[in-house]
């Protein structure tokens, strides 16, 4: 059983060709975001891949997108510049800790499922965190 187990997750286990297809996104997104803001901005996978248990029946990019602890703006004028800065590219979609993309603009072969999760960096002398906030957002 075991043996029947582990080559059923080596069966489903995400390609080289995905991962650098999916590092390929993610530096686009990168380049989007990289010089948006009046800070540094600094990225961090999540999710499934960065954990490598990512398989090729649900397998989502989680991003982690989060400045500097330098920057003036709030945990909200973070989440909605970085939606409106997507939002030229790609389709977006609000939640309430993410932005979801669903395609980018003109391509209707886009066959992945990305979310974007912006934060502030927070340095505490007793701690040093990244805060990603639930914030309410209006809906459109």
């Amino acid at each position: 059983m075991k043996k029947y187990l582990n080559e059923l997750l080596e069966k489903a286990k995400i390609t080289s060709v995905q991962r650098q297809e999916n590092a390929s996104i993610i530096d686009d997104i990168k380049k989007l975001l990289g010089s948006q803001f009046d800070a540094p901005v600094y990225f961090r996978r999540g999710g499934s891949l960065a954990k490598k248990t990512a398989n090729i029946y649900d397998a989502d990019i989680d991003l982690l997108c989060y400045l500097d602890d330098s920057t003036n703006m709030t945990l909200e004028q973070i989440y909605e510049d970085t939606y409106l800065v997507l939002s030229k590219t790609y389709i977006v979609n609000k939640k309430n800790s993410a932005i979801e993309i669903l395609g980018k603009q003109d391509d209707y072969s886009w066959d992945y499922r990305i979310d974007i999760v912006p934060g502030k960096y927070v340095n505490y002398e007793s701690s040093y965190d990244v805060f990603y906030g639930v914030i309410k957002i209006k809906r459109n």
